[in-house]
């Protein structure tokens, strides 16, 4: 039993997947496509209908993509971290500490959003 990727002849696009035995295959290829063995994603990747050789597509956006993750990962630390000198706060509202911990937790947060808002601007731009 193998799994093959179904793609449409004209484009390479991919349009689904088969596993099971090869005599089977013809009957589980849709009119217009053909069959490659092994199993490639359409998000990442296209088949070259004059080879039938997978080709990985290029992601423009993976760097931004992943470095805005990063950002939202950060921002929840932040975000955990704020916990401790708002509960301090609540007990006591003239803690300038805790307030000044706050704050410029706060700040931190801002500026990571803009980062990312930055990013995604970039990217869609």
């Amino acid at each position: 039993m193998r799994t093959y990727t179904l793609y449409r002849k004209d484009t390479g696009e991919i349009v689904g997947h088969y596993t099971g035995s090869k005599r089977h295959l013809p009957a589980n290829v849709p009119e217009g496509c053909a069959a490659v063995v092994g199993r490639y994603e359409p998000s990442g990747h296209r088949i070259d209908p004059a080879s039938g050789n997978a080709l990985t597509l290029e992601h423009r956006h993976s760097d931004s993509g992943r470095r805005a993750r990063e950002l939202k990962l950060r921002i929840e630390d932040l975000e955990r971290r704020q916990a401790r000198p708002l509960r301090e706060l609540m007990l006591d509202p003239n803690d300038q500490d805790a307030r000044r911990r706050v704050e410029d937790i706060d700040a931190d947060i801002r500026r990571l959003r803009a980062q990312i808002t930055s990013l995604a601007e970039h990217r869609d731009g």
